[in-house]
């Protein structure tokens, strides 16, 4: 500009033209500077209210800048003196990577955008969000906008938009935002609609239950013509289940004019079931109330009369139990409160005011009704609900007949109070407690006089229960102590013990318990206390006379026995009776004297002797005994072993009012007991034994056994010797009871000369003379008949 007005003034151009053309230049060069300052200015105020700062520079792969400058805001942005190795430096240690590579693609050439923080020279951090533009020339230019406050801004966001879709996950309720278009359309936006997406996108209409249709496509009008909605909706699936919807829009409209809406679509399935259970369990509620003698009913507190009550709702049973009919809340509570008792009206006014402070009440109180008197029973717990009222829940019960029962009931309890102080046994009850041992719950009168104390001294359950339990005789103690702890629901008890009253007297006493479980858990035992002493005495009193009896008897009946010891004879008592004769008595060795061995277990000896006996044995018997005075008889009796023996009766009958007592005495006939044995052996092998000192049996009499075991010169220890293996056990214990003087029987195998096996039956009586042992035997071959042991003995 300068050479040019130069050479115009050298081209012979006035000076004045000079002049013009030098303010001209001047000029130009001023707008020109006036124009920079206000574009800084723009500028710089724009990047004060944006929080962005522009800048430019040549930028070299390595990260480092040349000709490189920042617009206004730099230096406060960076928190300190602005440069570009400044701002490089600055960059948060962990973003270095990310900023640096982002450089490096600016430098190649490439638009990138880059988020990262930096750290002020006072230890703020802040985050940048940067862009790098390249243009022609290798220069780079771009603006960093300082993000901080957006970022935090939306982290908060988030973090309510995520705590508020958790609650409505959790409240199963569906939220929707649609957008209406100018056309009419709804699309839904959040979440988005289908690439298809139209009015089903809010609730396909194929799932609306078809008699709910209309009201939905009504909620749809609405909700295009920006108004709210709150409308019921059910839908079918395909397996034609149905659900319950509570549909809610809320419009709104965006700055820029679009109108949205917000919907909540709400699951009420389960809330309308449970709905419909209450009102179904309200009206079984009711139903059963009207049934019983009950009325429920809520009261609320007046709120300008706080000792006031008003009955907001009232179930029925109101006219059964009240006696009147139902009138205004106010007006039912004045009512109820006048028809209280005189002698209970303060009771149950003082009751409302407890109840208006908060307190639970459960009180009964009397109604002077027309019929007569009413008892009733009122319960009532006090509540707020969310408006603030101040409610209680009550019932009131009908109980006339309960009191009138229960009334009754005391009059029983009193007339059986007078009959258990009336009696010597004492009742008290027990209760099975944690530690193991029955404590006392319940006592009748009685105890005191048992322990010889005063009875208001043991009206404490517990002190009655340790001076009871010292009282106790100490040798019965643990007795007691043991019966008590056995006692169980399944396990009854009883136990005999002294106790030790306070003037030292001592009484037998006997309980007897029985435990039961309660319905709420616990174990009771209800017991009898009762005084023995008197029966103890007298039972002792017996028990020594017994024992004196029983002494005199044995000494008489030992007397006898040795009487009829040394007769060789046995004694009987019997009674003959009309239905016949009956043994009332006998010695001890009659049966085996009779019938030749003990009788089996269970076989009365009576009954046995008289089966033994053949019918005219029986009949001579029964004319002896029938005629009164002394008698003898003979009679042939076979035993229990099939021998016939012959016995001597002898006794006396006498007639006492329709019975006759006989007094037996029975002795074997014949003469001497050896030669008896000998004729009893009929014409079998006959011999007798006698058992040496050395233990072996030896023939001391007597022949047959060569015979039968064809051995010549063959005696007992031949016989001995010839038995077979499998009966020596047998054979051995048959002479075992010779040695004891008893009489025995045996069947035993042995092996004669010839080498055959024969079966033998021996039969034998073992008895002492002094030192000696001696046995006479009958010894039969039986081996044609063996088994048939009935057969055998037959013939």
């Amino acid at each position: 500009m300068a050479a040019v007005v130069v050479a115009h003034a050298y081209d012979g151009e006035g000076k004045w033209e000079l002049l013009v053309s030098v303010l001209a230049v001047v000029a130009a060069i001023l707008a020109i500077l006036l124009a920079r300052r206000d574009v800084a200015t723009a500028l710089a105020r724009i990047s004060a209210a944006t929080g962005t700062v522009p800048y430019a520079g040549r930028l070299h792969p390595d990260g480092s800048w040349r000709g490189h400058v920042a617009g206004p805001g730099a230096a406060r942005m960076l928190g300190g003196a602005y440069s570009g190795a400044a701002w490089a430096a600055a960059v948060h240690p962990d973003d270095a990577d990310a900023f640096a590579d982002a450089c490096g693609r600016a430098a190649r050439g490439e638009s990138c955008e880059v988020e990262y923080r930096i750290v002020r020279p006072d230890g703020e951090v802040r985050e940048i969000w940067d862009r790098l533009l390249p243009s022609k020339g290798g220069t780079i230019a771009g603006v960093r906008v300082d993000v901080t406050e957006r970022r935090v801004t939306e982290r908060q966001l988030s973090s309510t938009r995520r705590r508020l879709e958790s609650v409505l996950h959790q409240l199963d309720d569906a939220v929707v935002t649609v957008e209406i278009r100018d056309d009419g359309t709804i699309v839904a936006v959040d979440p988005p609609a289908r690439r298809d997406g139209d009015d089903a996108s809010l609730l396909p209409e194929d799932e609306v239950h078809p008699d709910d249709l209309i009201a939905y496509y009504e909620a749809l009008g609405t909700i295009r013509r920006g108004g709210r909605v709150a409308v019921p909706v059910r839908t079918m699936d395909d397996d034609g289940r149905v659900r319950r919807l509570w549909v809610r829009s809320v419009p709104r409209t965006e700055p820029d004019g679009r109108r949205f809406a917000d919907v909540v679509l709400s699951d009420v399935t389960d809330r309308a079931e449970l709905a419909a259970e209450l009102e179904a369990t309200r009206d079984q509620l009711d139903r059963v109330l009207s049934s019983v003698a009950a009325v429920a009913y809520t009261l609320e507190l007046d709120e300008d009369l706080p000792a006031l009550w008003q009955i907001a709702w009232v179930g029925p049973g109101w006219e059964r139990v009240t006696g009147s009919e139902r009138t205004t809340p106010g007006g039912m509570v004045q009512w109820l409160l006048a028809a209280v008792h005189p002698d209970d009206r303060v009771f149950v006014e003082q009751g409302y005011l407890q109840l208006a402070r908060g307190s639970a009440i459960d009180r009964g109180f009397r109604l002077l009704l027309p019929d007569g008197v009413r008892h009733v029973h009122e319960r009532a717990r006090p509540r707020s609900d969310p408006a603030g009222r101040i409610l209680a829940d009550a019932i009131l019960f009908d109980v006339t007949e309960a009191r009138v029962t229960e009334e009754l009931l005391s009059d029983a309890h009193d007339d059986l109070e007078w009959v258990v102080q009336s009696i010597d046994e004492v009742l008290y009850r027990a209760e099975l407690g944690v530690d193991g041992w029955w404590h006392t719950v319940w006592k009748g009168p009685g105890h005191a006089r048992l322990l010889g104390l005063p009875p208001t001294l043991l009206d404490d359950l517990d002190f009655f229960d340790e001076v009871w339990n010292l009282a106790i005789h100490r040798d019965d103690r643990d007795a007691y102590v043991a019966a008590w702890n056995r006692l169980r629901p399944d396990t009854p008890m009883e136990v005999l013990y002294r106790l030790v009253s306070h003037d030292g007297t001592v009484r037998w006493l006997a309980d007897r318990a029985s435990a039961r479980r309660t319905p709420d858990g616990s174990v009771l035992a209800d017991s009898i206390t009762i005084d023995v002493t008197e029966h103890r005495r007298v039972a002792d009193e017996l028990t020594a006379a017994r024992a004196d009896s029983e002494r005199i008897a044995a000494a008489g009946e030992q007397r006898l026995a040795g009487l009829l010891e040394a007769a060789d004879a046995g004694f009987a008592h019997l009674v003959v009776e009309c239905a016949g004769p009956r043994l009332r008595f006998a010695d001890a060795s009659l049966a085996e004297r009779l019938l030749g061995r003990p009788l089996p277990p269970g076989v009365e000896l009576g009954t046995a002797i008289y089966a033994a006996l053949e019918q005219a044995e029986r009949e001579r018997l029964v004319q002896a005994v029938a005629a009164t005075g002394r008698f003898e008889v003979e009679i042939r009796v076979r035993g229990l072993d099939g021998v016939r023996r012959s016995f001597l009766v002898e006794g006396v009958a006498e007639r006492l009012d329709e019975v006759t007592e006989v007094y037996l005495v029975v002795r074997a006939a014949g003469r001497d007991a050896r030669i008896a044995a000998l004729l009893a052996a009929v014409d079998e092998p006959v011999y007798e034994l006698e058992l040496g000192p050395d233990g072996i049996w030896r023939t001391s009499a007597g022949t047959g056994v060569e015979r039968i075991l064809a051995i010549l010169g063959a005696d007992e220890r031949v016989l001995a010797v010839a038995v077979v293996d499998d009966d020596r056990a047998a054979f051995a214990a048959h002479r075992v009871r010779l040695a004891a003087g008893q009489a025995s029987t045996v069947e035993f195998r042995v092996r004669t000369g010839t080498g055959d096996v024969r079966w033998l039956w021996e039969r034998a009586q073992g008895r002492r003379e002094g030192d000696r042992v001696i046995a006479v035997a009958a010894i039969a071959d039986v081996t044609a008949w063996h088994p048939a042991a009935d057969d055998r003995v037959e013939a």
